[in-house]
């Protein structure tokens, strides 16, 4: 259920223009990732051409990164005040 709700909210997000990523790409990218995706807790922020995952813990934050990282997707981690977002790349 998540992980349709995050790929739908990304397609709108592409259809409109404020999320620059080719369909394709996202769509393989976020398949990849899905049991990762299935996991979240919030709602992930979309940039302009990156999906930001949010973690409450460092711990957490880099166990997701590496684990996207093993499928073949570029991610990274990065602390913001309260919380931790691991950047999914595509």
């Amino acid at each position: 259920m998540i992980y349709q709700s995050i790929k739908e909210e990304g397609l709108k997000r592409i259809s409109r223009g404020s999320f620059h990523v080719e369909e394709n790409l996202f769509l393989s990218t976020v398949e990849k990732i899905s049991d990762v995706l299935a996991e979240q807790q919030f709602v992930p922020e979309f940039g302009i051409d990156g999906m930001f995952l949010q973690y409450l813990d460092e711990r957490a934050a880099e166990d997701a990164k590496r684990r996207i990282n093993e499928k073949g997707v570029k991610a990274d981690t990065m602390q913001e005040r309260t919380s931790w977002k691991v950047k999914v790349e595509f």
